[in-house]
């Protein structure tokens, strides 16, 4: 995701002076020295981050950083609010089996991002976020994200 950080950086520029809190996070934030020029950043999966920075923006006590303990149980991950989108105003929508991988190849950031141990989730999980996305009327393509899909072929 580096090849995007110029165009990021111009959102940032633009943005600033017109929202009150600027939050960084997500794949181009995993690296402690990213988020100097937001009020706060979030490093790591937000499963386990997402309720207390609501709560604190809510109080307008905004850390300078969230960052995750540990990688989440992705089995306990909720099914996302399809439900919320305005699925017309996308080409293309995605449903996450797995994160994590254990091989270190040297184009990729899988590792840095979501760890060497692959973590998926259950069948029956996967299957309820499709329908759940089939539920919203969408009948466009659908990108199954698997960080290696080679190694966890029993899953």
């Amino acid at each position: 995701m580096q090849i995007q950080q110029r165009s990021y950086r111009e959102v940032i520029r633009r943005a600033r002076g017109r929202v009150r809190s600027w939050l960084r996070g997500g794949i181009c934030d995993y690296r402690p020295e990213a988020g100097r020029d937001a009020d706060s950043v979030v490093i790591g999966e937000s499963e386990e981050l997402i309720l207390p920075l609501c709560r604190d923006l809510e109080r307008g006590t905004l850390a300078p950083r969230y960052q995750a303990a540990e990688r989440p149980d992705v089995t306990r991950s909720p099914t996302p609010r399809f439900d919320l989108l305005r699925v017309g105003a996308y080409t293309s929508l995605g449903v996450q089996f797995s994160r994590g991988c254990p091989f270190n190849c040297e184009f990729c950031d899988i590792i840095e991002v979501f760890g060497r141990r692959p973590r998926t989730k259950s069948p029956d999980q996967l299957i309820g976020e499709i329908e759940a996305i089939h539920a919203t009327g969408y009948r466009g393509p659908l990108f199954i994200v698997d960080d290696n899909f080679i190694e966890t072929r029993r899953a």
